[in-house]
């Protein structure tokens, strides 16, 4: 697989020295994510509860094609980070320069989106309220930087992507001592989608390359869906991870989420997911120790999120949300409700 990745590599400096440049026009774009909501959270029987405005979420975003087969993109993120004197952050979320050598095959490199989160936040459309299930718990990252291979076959009824990446995410691109494989695989007909997704390494935590360094991590997703575009979908994703530390027993953690989105209208919609989350005991040890994710406890977490959404013009949505959280991050009886307005706008 790796030699592949090599290949390919080679490939696309050599194409990148012997095409001719010219200088195409420069799309630049953002989108945000706003929001005005109330949080509480309980726990060992004390409840917490904060209001007030949240810019979660700002991309800046500029592209352009270099000729009929190089382009590049570049994407800065703007995120809200609790836990610093100034909690707003500018994380490099794409610098990435793609070959597209044909519907089959294409290749980028950088730092690069990666297989499983862009695509389902498409499928669900309603990333400014709700994340995917592994980003949620903290399992993949949206971006890394990395090499990686695309395509679709048969009219798009097959399609693929993976990627070679480093494992850390885009928050921190730096060479670790092992690459991960992110990987989908994917079936579009006539509205019904099947995807299998697999992630295999160390996720940035071998550090070296001796073989008794860092924790070892498999991913694996199951995801089917159905749906016209963007005006009804429905889906469930059953989720597999296995992590194994290079010392003691390895731990699991497995997961289902299931969403739902509709249109009434032109203007109204509704959104709805459902997502449980659980650690075996071993998995609950290493959660303990910050080693699987987001869960820390034995408990499983369950998450529903519905909202009423309405467009107020193509590129700004607004919706009331509400979230509820049961034994959050796996510790029983901690519970989270949030509850307000969302926004997404883009320009």
């Amino acid at each position: 697989m790796k030699n592949v990745f090599i290949r390919t590599a080679a490939l696309m400096l050599a194409t990148t020295f012997a095409a001719p440049a010219f200088a195409g026009d420069i799309k630049f774009g953002g989108k945000i994510y706003a929001d005005m909501t109330q949080k509480s959270v309980t726990s060992a029987g004390v409840k917490t509860t904060t209001r007030g405005a949240n810019l979660t979420r700002s991309y800046f975003s500029a592209k352009t094609d270099l000729d009929d087969t190089w382009s590049v993109a570049f994407k800065v993120d703007v995120s809200a980070e609790t836990g610093l004197k100034k909690n707003n952050q500018i994380f490099l979320k794409q610098a990435q320069l793609t070959g597209h050598f044909m519907p089959e095959f294409n290749a980028k490199l950088g730092v690069i989106g990666t297989a499983w989160v862009g695509h389902e936040e498409h499928l669900f459309g309603h990333r400014y309220i709700s994340k995917s299930f592994v980003d949620t718990q903290g399992l993949d990252s949206s971006a890394d930087a990395g090499l990686g291979v695309f395509g679709k076959v048969a009219d798009g009824m097959f399609n693929y992507e993976v990627a070679v990446i480093n494992g850390k995410g885009y928050g921190d691109t730096a060479s670790t001592g092992a690459q991960d494989i992110n990987a989908r695989f994917g079936i579009n007909v006539s509205g019904l989608t099947v995807d299998l997704g697999l992630r295999s390494g160390y996720m940035g935590t071998k550090t070296t390359t001796a073989t008794t360094t860092g924790t070892k991590y498999v991913l694996t997703q199951l995801m089917v869906s159905y749906g016209m575009g963007h005006d009804f979908r429905v889906g469930a994703n059953i989720v597999s991870d296995k992590a194994t530390p290079a010392t003691g027993a390895a731990g699991k953690l497995t997961g289902l989420d299931i969403f739902a989105q509709a249109k009434f209208t032109d203007q109204l919609g509704a959104f709805a997911t459902y997502q449980t989350a659980k650690l075996d005991a071993a998995g609950a040890i290493l959660g303990a120790a910050k080693k699987f994710g987001k869960m820390t406890g034995a408990a499983t977490e369950k998450r529903t999120v519905v909202s009423v959404d309405y467009k107020v013009q193509k590129k700004v949505l607004v919706s009331l949300a509400l979230t509820n959280v049961k034994d959050l991050n796996g510790v029983a009886g901690k519970k989270e409700t949030i509850a307000g307005l969302y926004s997404q706008f883009k320009f």
